[in-house]
Protein backbone atom coordinates (compact mmCIF):
# COMPACT_ATOMS: atom_id res chain seq x y z
CA UNK A 1 0.00 0.00 0.00
CA UNK A 2 2.85 2.02 0.60
CA UNK A 3 3.73 1.75 -2.54
CA UNK A 4 0.16 2.73 -4.62
CA UNK A 5 -0.20 5.87 -3.00
CA UNK A 6 2.21 7.06 -5.71
CA UNK A 7 0.51 5.95 -8.63
CA UNK A 8 -2.83 7.31 -8.92
CA UNK A 9 -3.44 3.96 -11.59
CA UNK A 10 -3.22 2.01 -9.36
CA UNK A 11 -4.73 4.07 -6.22
CA UNK A 12 -7.61 3.84 -7.93
CA UNK A 13 -8.39 0.88 -8.04
CA UNK A 14 -8.16 0.12 -3.63
CA UNK A 15 -11.06 -0.14 -2.03
CA UNK A 16 -12.92 -1.96 1.44
CA UNK A 17 -11.98 -5.50 -0.29
CA UNK A 18 -8.17 -4.36 0.47
CA UNK A 19 -8.69 -5.21 4.48
CA UNK A 20 -9.79 -8.48 3.73
CA UNK A 21 -7.09 -9.39 1.50
CA UNK A 22 -4.42 -8.37 3.67
CA UNK A 23 -6.44 -10.45 6.69
CA UNK A 24 -6.63 -13.36 4.13
CA UNK A 25 -2.80 -13.31 2.84
CA UNK A 26 -0.23 -15.56 3.42
CA UNK A 27 2.38 -13.17 2.13
CA UNK A 28 5.53 -12.59 4.91
CA UNK A 29 5.56 -9.11 6.49
CA UNK A 30 1.61 -8.57 6.92
CA UNK A 31 1.39 -9.53 10.62
CA UNK A 32 1.05 -6.17 12.17
CA UNK A 33 -1.63 -5.08 9.52
CA UNK A 34 -3.52 -8.43 9.89
CA UNK A 35 -3.75 -7.21 13.92
CA UNK A 36 -5.26 -4.02 13.30
CA UNK A 37 -7.32 -5.57 10.86
CA UNK A 38 -8.58 -8.28 13.22
CA UNK A 39 -8.89 -5.04 16.06
CA UNK A 40 -11.33 -3.20 13.71
CA UNK A 41 -13.08 -6.10 12.83
CA UNK A 42 -13.76 -7.20 16.61
CA UNK A 43 -14.40 -3.61 17.40
CA UNK A 44 -11.35 -3.87 20.25
CA UNK A 45 -9.74 -0.48 19.25
CA UNK A 46 -7.09 1.75 20.95
CA UNK A 47 -8.48 2.84 24.76
CA UNK A 48 -8.28 6.49 25.29
CA UNK A 49 -6.27 7.24 27.82
CA UNK A 50 -6.33 11.24 28.40
CA UNK A 51 -6.59 14.32 26.98
CA UNK A 52 -3.92 17.34 26.74
CA UNK A 53 -3.69 20.71 25.72
CA UNK A 54 0.28 19.91 25.39
CA UNK A 55 2.48 17.90 23.57
CA UNK A 56 2.95 14.60 25.45
CA UNK A 57 5.56 12.92 22.40
CA UNK A 58 8.75 12.99 25.17
CA UNK A 59 6.56 11.93 28.51
CA UNK A 60 5.06 9.38 25.64
CA UNK A 61 8.51 8.33 24.51
CA UNK A 62 9.78 7.83 28.37
CA UNK A 63 6.77 5.42 29.28
CA UNK A 64 7.21 3.00 26.33
CA UNK A 65 10.71 2.80 26.82
CA UNK A 66 10.61 2.21 30.76
CA UNK A 67 7.99 -0.19 29.38
CA UNK A 68 10.23 -1.88 27.60
CA UNK A 69 7.52 -1.67 24.33
CA UNK A 70 5.34 1.11 22.21
CA UNK A 71 1.99 0.58 24.03
CA UNK A 72 1.00 4.25 24.33
CA UNK A 73 0.81 6.64 21.17
CA UNK A 74 -0.51 10.29 20.93
CA UNK A 75 -3.01 11.56 18.27
CA UNK A 76 -3.61 15.43 17.64
CA UNK A 77 -6.82 17.32 16.77
CA UNK A 78 -6.65 20.53 15.23
CA UNK A 79 -9.47 23.02 16.45
CA UNK A 80 -9.84 26.38 14.63
CA UNK A 81 -12.50 28.47 16.50
CA UNK A 82 -14.49 28.79 19.62
CA UNK A 83 -17.61 27.30 17.42
CA UNK A 84 -16.35 24.33 17.06
CA UNK A 85 -15.44 23.71 20.24
CA UNK A 86 -19.27 23.77 21.20
CA UNK A 87 -20.46 23.14 17.64
CA UNK A 88 -18.73 20.50 16.16
CA UNK A 89 -16.80 18.26 19.28
CA UNK A 90 -17.52 15.88 21.78
CA UNK A 91 -15.00 17.96 23.84
CA UNK A 92 -14.37 17.50 27.69
CA UNK A 93 -14.00 20.82 29.21
CA UNK A 94 -11.76 21.19 32.83
CA UNK A 95 -11.67 23.79 35.90
CA UNK A 96 -9.20 23.81 38.51
CA UNK A 97 -10.61 21.95 41.22
CA UNK A 98 -12.30 23.18 45.11
CA UNK A 99 -9.64 24.05 47.13
CA UNK A 100 -6.80 23.80 44.32
CA UNK A 101 -6.75 19.98 43.88
CA UNK A 102 -7.06 18.64 40.87
CA UNK A 103 -9.44 19.07 37.73
CA UNK A 104 -13.01 18.82 37.68
CA UNK A 105 -15.23 18.60 34.61
CA UNK A 106 -16.56 21.25 33.54
CA UNK A 107 -20.69 21.05 31.89
CA UNK A 108 -20.99 22.15 28.50
CA UNK A 109 -23.44 25.17 29.37
CA UNK A 110 -21.01 26.00 31.99
CA UNK A 111 -18.27 25.90 29.44
CA UNK A 112 -20.64 27.75 27.10
CA UNK A 113 -20.89 30.50 29.34
CA UNK A 114 -17.24 30.91 30.76
CA UNK A 115 -17.04 31.48 26.65
CA UNK A 116 -19.65 33.87 26.37
CA UNK A 117 -17.54 36.09 29.12
CA UNK A 118 -13.86 35.78 27.90
CA UNK A 119 -12.72 38.54 26.80
CA UNK A 120 -10.81 37.52 24.53
CA UNK A 121 -12.22 34.24 21.88
CA UNK A 122 -9.96 32.35 20.29
CA UNK A 123 -11.71 33.47 17.14
CA UNK A 124 -8.26 35.47 16.94
CA UNK A 125 -6.01 33.22 18.20
CA UNK A 126 -3.79 30.54 16.10
CA UNK A 127 -5.60 27.15 16.11
CA UNK A 128 -6.17 25.03 19.08
CA UNK A 129 -4.45 21.24 19.41
CA UNK A 130 -5.72 19.17 21.52
CA UNK A 131 -3.19 15.65 22.10
CA UNK A 132 -5.28 12.76 22.67
CA UNK A 133 -3.43 9.77 23.99
CA UNK A 134 -4.17 6.14 23.24
CA UNK A 135 -2.96 2.42 25.02
CA UNK A 136 -2.04 -0.24 21.75
CA UNK A 137 -2.37 -2.81 23.96
CA UNK A 138 -4.89 -5.58 24.67
CA UNK A 139 -4.03 -6.04 27.92
CA UNK A 140 -6.44 -4.74 30.83
CA UNK A 141 -3.86 -4.12 33.32
CA UNK A 142 -1.41 -2.71 30.65
CA UNK A 143 -4.28 -0.20 29.87
CA UNK A 144 -5.74 0.92 33.05
CA UNK A 145 -1.80 1.28 34.31
CA UNK A 146 -1.28 3.69 31.49
CA UNK A 147 -4.44 5.66 31.85
CA UNK A 148 -3.43 6.25 35.93
CA UNK A 149 0.50 7.00 34.96
CA UNK A 150 -0.99 10.07 32.48
CA UNK A 151 -3.66 10.61 34.44
CA UNK A 152 -1.35 12.04 37.07
CA UNK A 153 0.62 13.58 34.86
CA UNK A 154 -2.03 15.98 33.71
CA UNK A 155 -3.36 16.36 37.18
CA UNK A 156 0.45 17.53 37.69
CA UNK A 157 -0.09 19.51 34.82
CA UNK A 158 -3.28 21.32 35.69
CA UNK A 159 -2.64 21.95 39.26
CA UNK A 160 1.41 23.17 38.51
CA UNK A 161 -0.55 25.48 35.82
CA UNK A 162 -3.23 27.09 38.02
Amino acid sequence: MSKIHGNPELFKYLNDDISAELASSSLPGLERAKAIIGRMQSKDLYAEIARFPVDMTKEIKHYNCQRGESIVTQAVRYIKSSNQWFANFNVTFYKPGTGGDGIEIVSLEEARNLNNRAVTTFETADEIREYILYCTSTDPDGQSEAKQHFTNLRNETTTAGS
